[in-house]
């Protein structure tokens, strides 16, 4: 599986954008943890976008984006957005192993 993280915001404050990856998960020290959270929250059935529970004018935002051969998927949430905790999860192993890039400054 090959997993992309992306978060950003910044209205009030500084703006940014930042990645990580595509990362191949086979590769991944986590790897294994990461897909096992991913099949065990059913990540290509989970819907597009989290809606916020409660409006926040300068939420940051998120996104993870999940290809599996011919199946792609891409979930959006918001500051104030209830997704599951198996997301959250994956965010963090992420974070662990990969840093975030400035997307600004990333190669093309």
């Amino acid at each position: 599986m090959k997993v992309t993280a992306e978060r950003g915001g910044g209205i009030a404050g500084p703006r940014y954008h930042e990645r990580i990856g595509p990362i191949e998960t086979e590769f991944a020290r986590n790897g294994a943890a990461i897909v096992a959270l991913l099949k065990s929250v059913g990540f290509f059935e989970l819907p597009e976008r989290y809606p916020q529970k409660h409006r926040i004018s300068d939420a940051l935002w998120g996104t993870l984006e999940v290809e599996d051969g011919a199946r792609t998927h891409k979930v959006a949430y918001q500051t104030g957005s209830e997704i599951p905790g198996e997301l959250s999860e994956i965010l963090k192993l992420l974070s662990e192993e990969f840093r975030w890039d400035d997307v600004a400054r990333a190669p093309a």
